[in-house]
């Protein structure tokens, strides 16, 4: 008996539309960017809008040959980049592969659940590109110029010198490293970079991109994001922005913002989250001790600077609080017959009290903050889910309330 295959998949470009068609753009794409820095642990994330148009004489050949509208070159043009001080492991390689399927979803202290936060970007490029380590990866979506995606080891090959051309859009970031030493060893952390769509025909998204779109992206970021994004982060201590102008030799700093007493306070930071994967491990092999609550309580200290000019501190007290894991465990079952292993639903939650300016409108987190004020000024975080939500409240008020009654 013979009979015809046939096999029921969905274009990438097309998956990629319609989760962009529910995701947010603008700054929301430098806040997913930000969320997967604080995540890999690193402490610094850098954005740098690039306004130049670079030399393609010496590219990759493409592996595909389909006569496509567009080859590499099309990607030398301005483009956002992004780099921070983490290499890209092996399991963030497979989370590429996927869409909407993190392979953060048992990671416990990682705040990305979804898988779909990376995507955000294509809202601005068709084919994102990064370095790490001695790898050199590129994403295409399309097809147009390889079958989804390509990584190269750069170092062993020599990739850097024998295709100048494909490396220079990344020798003029913010970097210790001497521009002609880069990129002749590993690369200590990672670059992204996020050519900016500039004409249609993508089958991800018709709008286009120019770099005053990304200027007012960082704008409204330091505007209204800035110390807020820092608030109840684990590991990212500095974001800065900066613009590379055409024919500039090194790019100049627009935006700053900073926890300025980071060796005081990183151990507090940290505390909950470094705990969090064991007393999960506890948890599902029963084993888990009744007194398992954490707490953490430190005053951050921060500053925001806009060029040369920088503005007084901020202060912050910032209390975190880690709920009772078998009364959640035991809350969930009975009530939603589920997990929190299975869901990340996390029994943590903090506050952010502003010390300097009480008039400060508080605002709902999940790690990041969300658009929804709060009626007063202290911020609220938890892993908020809206069959959850409830108990989240029951968690505030049973600690949070409480304690920030007998600080003050």
């Amino acid at each position: 008996m013979e009979g015809e295959e046939f096999n029921p998949t969905e274009p990438y470009t097309r998956r990629l539309r319609k989760i962009l068609e529910e995701y947010p753009d603008g700054s929301q794409i430098l806040r997913e960017i930000l969320q997967n820095s604080d995540d890999a642990k690193s402490t610094e994330q850098v954005f740098i809008l690039d306004h130049n148009t670079y030399p393609s004489s010496s590219l990759f050949k493409p592996h595909l040959n389909n006569n496509c509208q567009r080859g590499l070159d099309s990607y030398q043009g301005p483009a956002l980049l992004a780099k921070n001080n983490s290499l890209f492991e092996e399991r963030d390689f497979k989370s590429l592969l996927s869409l909407a399927n993190s392979e953060k979803h048992d990671q416990f202290d990682k705040i990305g659940v979804m898988g779909v936060g990376f995507n955000s970007v294509y809202h601005i490029t068709d084919s994102p590109s990064f370095i790490t380590d001695d790898k050199y990866v590129i994403l295409d979506p399309h097809k147009w110029c390889y079958n989804g995606g390509v990584k190269f080891n750069f170092i062993n090959h020599e990739l850097a010198e024998k295709c100048p051309d494909q490396f220079a859009p990344f020798r003029r970031i913010p970097c210790d490293i001497p521009c002609d030493e880069l990129f002749k060893k590993p690369f200590k952390g990672t670059i992204f970079r996020y050519p900016l769509r500039d004409t249609t025909g993508s089958d991800i998204s018709d709008k286009i991109y120019n770099p005053e779109d990304i200027l007012e992206m960082f704008h409204k970021f330091y505007e209204i994001d800035s110390i807020n994004c820092l608030l109840f982060l684990k590991y990212i201590e500095c974001i800065s922005f900066y613009e590379l102008e055409k024919g500039a030799n090194e790019p100049k700093l627009l935006y700053k913002i900073q926890l300025e007493n980071a060796e005081k306070v990183r151990q507090e930071r940290h505390f909950i989250v470094e705990k969090i994967i064991p007393m999960m491990d506890l948890l599902n092999s029963s084993s888990l001790n009744e007194n398992n609550q954490l707490k953490a309580t430190y005053v951050a200290s921060f500053s925001r600077q806009k060029g040369d000019s920088k503005e007084p501190n901020s202060k912050w007290l910032i209390l975190n609080y880690l709920d009772d894991l078998l009364e959640t465990q035991t809350y969930f079952q009975n009530n939603f017959r589920k997990n929190i292993r299975d869901y990340k639903f996390i029994p943590n939650v903090g506050l952010a009290v502003p010390l300097n300016d009480l008039n400060v409108t508080g605002k709902l987190f999940c790690f990041l903050p969300l658009p929804i004020p709060m009626p007063f000024s202290v911020s609220v975080h938890g892993y908020f889910a809206v069959g959850a939500y409830y108990y989240y409240i029951e968690c505030f008020n049973k600690y949070c309330i409480s304690y920030i009654k007998n600080f003050f």
